[in-house]
């Protein structure tokens, strides 16, 4: 899914779950996280987090 490769690549961007979210067309980010969540284990934020600290 393109929302995970965009979370993993913005690390070291100013980039929020929101923007990739509505990026993406989603307009509702409770959908989109539980979407999100349903493919890959974990929340949205949790993944940009992860990014980041790895980017650090």
């Amino acid at each position: 899914m393109r929302a995970r490769a965009l979370l993993n690549d913005s690390a070291e961007q100013a980039t929020s779950v929101a923007e990739v979210a509505f990026k993406l067309g989603f307009s509702d980010l409770g959908r989109f996280s539980g979407y999100y969540r349903s493919l890959f284990g974990e929340y949205p934020s949790d993944t940009l987090r992860s990014a980041r600290l790895r980017a650090s």
